[in-house]
């Protein structure tokens, strides 16, 4: 019975990460587009004032 829980255990823990993964890609992808947009809005800035 022990043996079958810990499988059990290990299917959960690797959906979790699974999970966690494709969480955090789309933290990295979310982090990328605002630094994508805080640069083209300094950029922009600076172009005005240049201006």
């Amino acid at each position: 019975m022990k043996k079958k829980k810990k499988k059990k255990k290990n299917i959960c823990l690797r959906g979790d990460y699974a999970e966690f993964s494709s969480l955090h890609s789309a933290q990295l992808l979310l982090r990328n587009i605002c630094w994508e947009l805080i640069s083209w809005t300094l950029n922009w800035e600076m172009q005005k004032d240049y201006k």
